[in-house]
């Protein structure tokens, strides 16, 4: 059995598939979003506390088969949404979304960092980190951990803090860490997925 993960904006998704991949069973519960309108901006996050919360709680109401054969898990989800982590993984902030609009102000001056024009994900990303080093110096100067919402599932269920080499460019991810002054946060000990 495969189980497979699927982290929507709106729902939390769980489905076992066999190995002709037919569904044997699937769950959904709704999740919480906090979001507003302040000075143009869309401010859109969640609790990723209450990503694993729900996971728990959709796992837990499954037939036995079904945990006992699980052979392998894929996680699925919403566009880049960042969770900013301390050392021990803890988030110390409410994960932004991906249509929250407070990295957008930083498009050109990280196209100017990294010589070129951003991906999504790298304004998401890196995007976020300035504006929270601009705007909550005192959360920026603790992160340790930086997970997109499904690599913060993947952590949370194996301790494992990992990044996608295909949305980040290891290259990238040492030249915007340097502006930032961010040596601390493990971006290169990540492994990134083979």
């Amino acid at each position: 059995m495969i189980l497979s993960v699927d982290l929507g904006t709106t729902n939390l998704k769980i489905a076992f598939f066999d190995s002709h991949g037919d569904i044997s069973e699937k769950r959904s519960a709704p999740l919480n979003i906090q979001a507003s309108i302040k000075s143009e901006l869309i401010i859109a996050e969640q609790k990723p506390n209450e990503w694993i919360e729900t996971l728990i709680y959709l796992l837990k109401n499954l037939n036995d088969r079904s945990k006992k054969e699980v052979e392998a898990i894929a996680i699925t989800g919403q566009s880049t949404s960042v969770v900013l982590a301390d050392e021990k993984g803890l988030p110390l902030l409410n994960a932004i979304l991906h249509m929250d609009s407070r990295s957008e102000e930083y498009f050109n001056y990280i196209k100017n960092i990294i010589g070129r024009v951003p991906s999504f994900p790298e304004v998401k990303l890196f995007g976020l980190l300035y504006w929270v080093k601009d705007r909550q110096p005192e959360i920026f100067y603790r992160v340790r951990k930086v997970f997109d919402a499904r690599q913060y599932i993947l952590y949370k269920l194996s301790q494992e803090h990992m990044y996608d080499s295909y949305a980040f460019n290891h290259n990238t991810l040492r030249r915007v860490s340097s502006d930032l002054d961010l040596e601390p946060v493990s971006y290169t000990h990540l492994r990134a997925h083979e």
